[in-house]
This record gives C-alpha cells, structure tokens and sequence, in this order.
C-alpha cells in the first residue's frame, strides 16, 4: 500500500487539475457574459467562488480548499459534489503523508539502533514528495497547454434530451462546431463532429455500462450508417434514423455468426433476409 500511494496521489491531483484547468479556461472566456452563466443556472458570482477554491487547492492549502467547497450553495449542483469529493481524497493523502513525517521523525529521534528502518520510512516518505512535486509541474504544464488551447475551448451545456454536457474542442459562435469531445452528467462519453451543439456527422458514443455506438448522427440522434456494440460481443451494423434501427441491417452474434439480416423499422426486424439466413444454416 506504501508504494503505490505516490502513483494514487499523482493520478487524482492530475485528474483533478485537467478538469479546474478546463473550468478555469472557461471562466476566464465567459467572464464578461452574464447572459451565458444566467443560461447554465449559475451566477458569475458563483462561478467565481469556485475558481477562488480551485486556486486555494491547486497552491496547497487542502484544508482551505475544501472549506470554501463545503460553503458553495447547493445550486451549484454537480460542480459542487465532485470538487468537494476530489479535495476531500487528496486531503486524506496529504494528512497521511504529514503522519509519516511525525512518525519518522519521532522514531530516529527515540531509537537510533533501526537505522535501517528508518531509512526505509524516509525513502517513502521521500517518494511522496516526489511524486508530489512531479503532480505540481504536469500542473503547470497543463496550465500552459490549456492557456495555448491546445485541447480546444471548454463549455458546458444541455443537449437536446436535457443532459447536461462538458464539452472540450472546437467552438464557433459560442457552440460547439466541429471535432469535440463531451462528458455527460450521466458518466457517458461522446467523441466526433458537431454542429451548433448538436452531434452531426460521424462519431463515437460510450454507455457507462460498456455499450458503444461508432456511426452517422443528425441533429443530435443516430441517423445514417452505424454499428451498434455490446460488452458481450454482439453487435448491430445497418441504417439508423432518429436513434432506431430502420432499414437494412445485420444483427451478429458473439462469434461473428449472423443472428438475423433484413429490413428494419422502429428497433424491429420486419422482413428478414431468408437468403443470408440460409447460408448460416450451412
């Protein structure tokens, strides 16, 4: 456990950091448009407690950090929540790095004669530190990067079923237009094209339960040519329109047999394709 808590520190203050980072490039875009904070029921002045707590965990000073999450209105929602549970992890990391310390120094300070044991403590504690240290620079290096907009611009807004979306990439007319890439509130991921904050055009969609969608989209629903997978390995490939199978389409079992071929409407097989059903038989 002593050992891979450098490498579980690093990974949540990394985490942590690319997403205040992106936020953060967003306030700064947005300041000045009080019209959009109004839009995503938050305030410029909520918007700006929020980049003064960030700030207060990005320096260090943990404990302030999650002082100021703990006094943010509830209306902050989402926002909210997942700051006040990443500080409160990285809080409990630092605290167990402070009880190494005193418990180091404690022991070469009572006994001399486990030198070696001692050693050993201050090499861990050593490691944390380092990696630590190593988690403030890739800070610092995502802060550049996001200054260059090398991952694009940032927003948040609602799609057109109501979930909510962060999306990092190309923004044009204050939406998102052309390659990006957008979280939802939901835990699903969507990579590909839009179009005035819509999904258009080709691209990824994943479920948190392990389905995916590769395909054509328009007007923010599955419409066009499109494969559709499942964790167990089945998968449909066909034409879709407003998120239902409808037309031609082959529907594939676990080892790459075809279960039904044929013409689809509305997700049903509604005249199948007896000749490729024939030539599975054989």
């Amino acid at each position: 456990m002593k050992k891979i808590l450098p490498y579980i520190l690093a990974s949540i203050a990394t985490a942590v950091a690319l997403y205040f980072f992106i936020e953060n490039q967003s306030l700064k875009e947005n300041a000045g448009a009080q019209e959009q904070g109004d839009a995503l029921g938050m305030s410029v002045e909520q918007r700006n407690a929020i980049a003064r707590a960030d700030s207060l965990l990005l320096s260090g000073s943990y404990e302030e950090a999650q002082s100021a999450y703990d006094s943010l209105p509830e209306s902050v929602g989402l926002e909210r929540e997942l700051r006040r549970r990443i500080s409160t992890k990285i809080l409990k990391m630092d605290n167990q790095l402070r009880y190494r310390n005193n418990k180091t120094a404690q022991e070469n300070s009572s006994d001399t004669t486990d030198a070696k044991n001692s050693d050993f403590d201050l090499q861990d504690v050593d490691s944390l530190s380092f990696a630590l240290t190593k988690a403030q620079l890739e800070l610092k290096n995502i802060r550049m990067q996001m200054q260059q907009k090398v991952f694009g611009e940032y927003l948040t807004f609602k799609s057109k079923k109501g979930n909510r979306l962060h999306y990092v990439g190309e923004v044009k007319s204050k939406k998102a237009n052309g390659f990006g890439i957008a979280i939802l509130d939901t835990g699903s991921r969507y990579e590909g094209e839009w179009k005035n904050g819509m999904r258009h055009g080709n691209g990824k969609f994943y479920w948190i339960d392990g389905e995916h969608y590769e395909g054509d989209y328009v007007n923010d629903m599955r419409t066009g040519t499109g494969t559709y997978y499942w964790p167990n390995g089945e998968k449909f490939t066909g034409e879709w329109q407003e998120d239902l199978r409808n037309g031609e389409g082959v529907f594939y079992g676990k080892e790459g047999e075809v279960i039904a071929s044929g013409i689809w409407k509305d997700d049903k097989l509604v005249e199948e394709n007896k000749v490729a059903k024939n030539d599975n038989e054989k």
